[in-house]
């Protein structure tokens, strides 16, 4: 009888892992992070974030920061709804919001929010917007 009872444990925790994972998956399927992300039009700070380029696996790789006019590069690492941003001797991390896809908000620890939208840069005009129709 204890043998069934370990085994069910196992199998329930077996399928919580299984579920936890498949749904971790789809969650960085759905953000898309790596590309080049740039600030949404309607932040007019100077010290936002401009551009973020995001290279490598859905949850972390390489990272080029454009911030203030200063450019970072170094390592990103995505664990839960945390981006890290290590790299020049820092690291700063940030809480990550979807709040749709292809826009994301980075909020840093002192809370300044940033909004940045995934640049759509694989789009290829199919007219020439330059002359008038």
């Amino acid at each position: 009888m204890s043998l069934l009872v370990v085994l069910a444990v196992a199998f329930i925790v077996f399928l919580y892992v299984r579920m936890t994972r498949k749904a971790r998956r789809e969650w960085l399927q759905k953000l898309d992070l790596p590309g080049r992300w740039l600030a949404d039009s309607g932040n007019e700070n100077t010290d936002s974030i401009t551009e973020l380029m995001l290279t490598g696996q859905l949850d972390g790789g390489e990272y080029v920061l454009q911030q203030g006019g200063a450019v970072q590069r170094g390592q990103w690492r995505l664990a839960g709804h945390t981006l890290t941003m290590s790299g020049d001797g820092s690291s700063q991390s940030f809480d990550l919001h979807l709040f749709k896809a292809g826009n994301i908000g980075l909020e840093d620890a002192s809370g300044a929010r940033h909004v940045l939208l995934k640049a759509a840069d694989n789009v290829v005009a199919l007219r020439d917007r330059s002359r008038s129709t």
